[in-house]
């Protein structure tokens, strides 16, 4: 868990409007499944009691996380469990000397709404299914994932 009131951040204020109710986040820094026992959902078996001990807490308002813009399957996979795209930070990642952007993710806990509005509601959803609809059939089509 990460207090609130030691972070100082325009993405804070986005996860987290009201800090006197939610003083707490928890930061997911790195989660990945070895290739040969992926899809056997352990990482959502581990997420799902992330989320119970969050919902245990009500100080905590969000989970949140970054991820790597090309990495279209983790991007999938925390959409599907409910967190939603915040925006994109320039130059996140420093990895063998080259700068890469990342997305914030964050899904709310216990009463935080965060960012949320009716329309960013309704568009992100609309969004989500865009993209999982255009990976299906470009995958269908044949297409590598450096075609599209």
């Amino acid at each position: 868990f990460v207090y609130v009131s030691k972070c100082k951040s325009k993405s804070v204020e986005l996860m987290v409007p009201n800090p006197q109710r939610h003083t707490r986040m928890f930061y997911i820094m790195t989660l990945g499944t070895v290739k040969e026992f992926r899809g056997r959902g352990l990482a959502t078996t581990l997420l799902e009691r992330c989320f119970a001990e969050i919902q245990n807490d009500i100080e905590c308002g969000v989970s949140y996380l970054h991820v790597i813009t090309y990495n279209r399957a983790a991007i999938q996979f925390y959409e599907k469990l409910g967190f939603s795209r915040l925006e994109e930070i320039e130059n996140y990642y420093l990895i063998d000397g080259q700068k890469y952007n990342c997305y914030l993710y964050a899904k709310y806990f216990n009463g935080n709404r965060g960012h949320f509005s009716l329309y960013k509601i309704l568009s992100g959803f609309i969004s989500a299914a865009f993209r999982s609809i255009s990976s299906q059939v470009h995958y269908a089509l044949g297409y590598a994932e450096e075609d599209v």
